[in-house]
């Protein structure tokens, strides 16, 4: 491949393919943020060609192969996704390894569920086939169970406990329904299933039965599958339920890189992994259980969607759960993939993407895995013409993140200082493609460009910007209307949760969602993402787009597009939110202006750099100040960590942004203080200040060096 450097080979490019740039000519004049207009007119070349190779019918083929056999992590089938990707990377000029860590990950060797009262019947945990789709056939898919429940064998009276969280407990007990010694059914939503199994044990239930209700993702929600893309009565939705919200990873090596030579916790020394058996039914096995239930009729709200009135027992349904698990480590393989920067080869600009699915994962996680070969494709196009970026960028095809996000975070924490040093910031897609809804999280120093760049690429439907889509999809259901869209806040649940949560890293993640009934099923399958996902295939390359993009313009800005200005504006709105929840809350421990004080420097430091940016880059920047700029930038982040973690879960280390403890994967912004707000601890709450405070404080000493430069 030619080493030319960036700047040199786009002029050249000019001679070769000037057709291809119509479209972003018209919006040169509208310079990125952190380029110079002339930086700029060569980065939107470079990104207008990459453009170019993203199709639907690439796209189409790749998932093909993605999707042909179900393939969990641990299982030869994964090696062989894993070797595929690495194989393409290659093929495009990325230097590509796999890289291998040993893992405990459990397999179902019986999983049996049966009704003993009111009349004894086995249920079937089987789903069923259809032959619209050969793939719901398979032999070769595993049994629906939940991975890290214990073996062991449990019956008792059942309780429903709505979406089993603290709340349903609480009027649970104000009818005077105990769960204790019973085997406690629920419903899946929101909440992240781990949680409602932490509850549960929390509670002294004897186990857990968790299904899918019709009125969430089933036939109140529209046409079910095969002729919809709905949750049909025997899907079953697989899933973890390792205590992500207490660490995520390897559950025997806590906060230590997986390796073969690690010194491993046994499985009952583990802290972050259940000690009740749980699993997973469909409506269709779950319907003879609730509908013989007694008791009181369901508070409002709870009564889902099967068609007689739900009570909470409990009984006279009895159950018997029964569960024999083959618990082993096993290893788990990433695929990284590599361009080295010709200018800044130690900062890192890195994309990733989970590999890994509990069935054929069509759309969990293969259609983000698609795009991500469609952005290798891009780039090695690119590469062919003499292209390097200035900061290098890295694909990551991420294993084992369905069990645990195992992969991700192992790498994560075997290359903690590396990452600390060299990460600029993790672009992340998991769901790249259910339907056509654009959305985002991102911490809020990426949101502006996040919003550039949706600006330039079309929605396939509409033909108009990406942005005007989500813009419009956010607007829907507010009375005031926003003026810009706004990226959700991160909490867990995907492969970024290390590199924000742990490590300090910017991160973002995206996609375009619809109507996905058949979640962590056997019905995730190719056929579902023709028929009903994505039947043009143009979403595909409309994700890989915006997250090439994304990438490109990271790693050749010239200064950083970080905006702290919004970060500051956004802490400051969780202060105020936070504040009102907080009335009554005795001992005055927290002073509230103090911290919106620092918030509010935050935003006019922030928003002093983005203006004082233009500035410096029309009038010239040398090497040295520039970069010393940009490290400014990159480290801004990493002073939120807070060095002893949060209260309960020290691996969690960022003080704006964690998954609450009871959601696992939404966030809880201001994590600390939050959690003492809504325990009503003042103490505890002052202490979480006081430690917010400082956070703030070394953040806003990072920016204000980096405003001096701009000045």
């Amino acid at each position: 491949m030619p080493k030319t450097a960036f700047p040199l080979t786009l002029l050249s490019l000019l001679f070769f393919i000037p057709s291809l740039f119509a479209q972003d000519e018209i919006l040169i004049q509208d310079v990125p943020s952190g380029y110079s207009s002339q930086s700029a007119a060569r980065q939107l070349q470079a990104e207008a060609l990459f453009a170019t190779v993203p199709t639907p019918a690439s796209a189409r083929r790749h998932h093909r192969v993605l999707t042909e056999e179900p393939h969990v992590e641990g299982q030869p089938a994964q090696r062989k996704v894993a070797e595929y990707i690495l194989d393409h990377f290659r093929k495009n000029g990325l230097q590509a390894d796999l890289v291998e860590y040993l893992a405990w990950l459990p397999f179902p060797k019986k999983v049996s569920v049966t009704l003993l009262e009111p009349e004894e019947r086995p249920l079937g945990l089987q789903e069923e086939g259809y032959q619209l789709d050969k793939d719901s056939f398979s032999r070769d898919v595993i049994l629906p169970f939940h991975a890290y429940s214990p073996s062991g064998q449990v019956e008792g009276q059942v309780v429903y406990v709505n979406y089993g969280l603290p709340d349903d407990y609480a009027a649970l007990e104000e009818m005077g329904v105990e769960v204790r010694g019973k085997i406690v059914l629920a419903r899946y939503g929101r909440s992240f299933r781990g949680v409602k199994v932490k509850t549960a044990e929390e509670r002294g239930a004897a186990g857990v039965l968790i299904y899918s209700d019709p009125m969430d993702d089933g036939y109140f929600r529209g046409d079910l599958f095969p002729h919809g893309p709905m949750r049909p009565p025997s899907a079953v939705q697989r899933g973890s339920v390792q205590y992500l919200f207490i660490h995520p990873g390897d559950p025997l090596t806590p906060a230590t890189p997986a390796l073969p030579e690690a010194q491993a916790l046994s499985f009952e020394e583990a802290v972050n992994v259940p000690r009740i058996p749980s699993q997973p039914l469909s409506y269709q096995d779950a319907r003879p259980i609730l509908e013989a239930l007694r008791g009181p009729n369901v508070p409002e709200g709870w009564q889902g969607g099967l068609p007689f009135a739900y009570h909470v027992g409990p009984g006279p349904s009895r159950v018997r759960l029964e569960l024999e698990m083959d618990h082993a480590r096993r290893p788990v393989y990433n695929v990284i993939g590599r361009i080295e920067g010709s200018e800044l080869p130690d900062q890192w600009v890195i994309l990733g993407n989970h590999i890994d699915a509990w069935t054929y994962g069509a759309v969990d996680p293969n259609s983000g895995t698609t795009a991500m070969l469609e952005v290798a494709s891009g780039l090695g196009r690119l590469l062919d013409q003499g292209y390097r970026p200035r900061r290098t960028i890295i694909l990551a095809g991420w294993g084992g993140e369905e069990y645990g996000l195992i992969g991700s975070t192992e790498w994560g924490e075997h290359l903690r200082q590396e990452l600390t040093d060299k990460a600029v910031a993790y672009l992340n897609v998991d769901v790249g493609v259910a339907g056509g809804r654009f959305s985002a999280s991102a911490v809020p120093a990426l949101d502006d460009l996040l919003r550039d760049v949706t600006r330039r690429v079309l929605d396939p439907d509409s033909r108009r910007p990406v942005y005007d889509q989500w813009l419009q999809a956010q607007n829907a259901n507010r009375t005031e209307p926003l003026n810009l869209p706004d990226a959700d806040d991160l909490g867990s649940g995907s492969d970024y949760t290390v590199f924000l949560d742990h490590l300090g890293i910017p991160s973002l993640s995206m996609g375009f969602g619809g109507d996905y009934g058949v979640y962590h099923s056997l019905y995730d399958s190719h056929y579902w993402m023709d028929q009903f996902g994505d039947p043009g295939w143009q979403y595909h390359p409309a994700i890989a787009e915006i997250w090439g993009r994304t990438a490109l313009r990271l790693a050749n800005a010239e200064l950083l597009p970080f905006n702290y200005g919004e970060y500051g504006s956004a802490i400051t709105g969780y202060l105020e939110d936070l504040e009102k929840k907080a009335q009554g809350l005795g001992g005055g421990l927290v002073n509230w202006q103090q911290l919106k004080d620092e918030a509010g420097a935050m935003q006019r430091i922030g928003e002093d750099i983005s203006s004082g940016m233009s500035r410096l880059l029309e009038n010239g920047l040398d090497q040295g100040r520039r970069r010393r700029f940009n490290d400014l930038l990159r480290r801004a982040e990493r002073g939120f960590l807070l060095e002893q973690g949060l209260p309960r879960r020290s691996w969690f280390r960022h003080s704006i942004y964690a998954p609450g403890y009871y959601t696992g994967y939404a966030s809880l912004p201001l994590p600390g203080l939050a959690e003492a707000v809504e325990n009503r601890d003042p103490s505890q709450a002052g202490q979480q200040a006081e430690l917010l405070l400082r956070a703030l404080r070394e953040v806003n000493r990072t920016l204000d060096q980096a405003r001096r430069l701009t000045q």
